[in-house]
């Protein structure tokens, strides 16, 4: 069950069983809506609409988003976009391998070469469970093909960032096409590796 203080007041709440960012946009304005919850990277589609669509949005004081990491770059356009009074809405069973990942994740995603990336823990004989991560690469623009990014391009290039521990460092890397997610955006719980 989630905490929703807005609820034990009074607070009217609208709740969309079918997500389309226009239509969800067209209902924070029709309803004067002041807090929006979305999974993570459905935020992007809002984004995105927000730049094509009709919408005034000021209404809006309070976003939060859940069910997975929110991409840095990402969460720098929703503050740039809507203002910094945005959080994190994670359930309790979340919490603690979405800790594990957020800086790991972080650090690839500040990586020209990566458009997108998932960090889990996968089974390992020696230690029982190691970090592993998923990344899909970017197209490139400047000639040189998306193939070209290696696993040992990535590792050096986390092992040389200061905010990265060695232990929270993924020891493989997998190569895919697109990382499986649920309708709500959060990770399925393996993807097959590439490489």
């Amino acid at each position: 069950m989630r905490y929703c203080p807005g609820l034990n007041l009074g607070a009217k709440s609208v709740v969309l069983h079918d997500f389309g960012a226009e239509r969800a946009l067209q209902v924070v304005d029709e309803e004067g809506v002041t807090q929006m919850s979305l999974p993570s990277r459905t935020w992007r589609a809002v984004l995105d609409e927000r730049e094509t669509g009709a919408f005034n949005g000021s209404s809006l004081e309070r976003l939060s988003y859940g069910t997975s990491a929110m991409p840095r770059p990402l969460l720098e356009e929703l503050v740039d976009e809507f203002g910094e009074n945005v959080s994190t809405a994670y359930g309790m069973t979340e919490m603690g391998p979405v800790a594990t990942a957020i800086r790991p994740e972080d650090v690839l995603y500040a990586h020209s070469g990566v458009e997108n990336v998932a960090v889990v823990g996968e089974e390992d004989e020696q230690w029982g469970n190691k970090i592993v991560a998923f990344v899909v690469r970017a197209d490139a623009d400047d000639g040189i093909g998306a193939d070209d990014l290696t696993a040992e391009e990535l590792d050096a290039y986390c092992t040389g960032r200061d905010e990265l521990a060695d232990f929270k460092r993924p020891r493989s890397y997998y190569f895919v096409d697109e990382l499986p997610r649920n309708p709500s955006g959060k990770l399925r719980e393996r993807a097959d590796g590439g490489e």
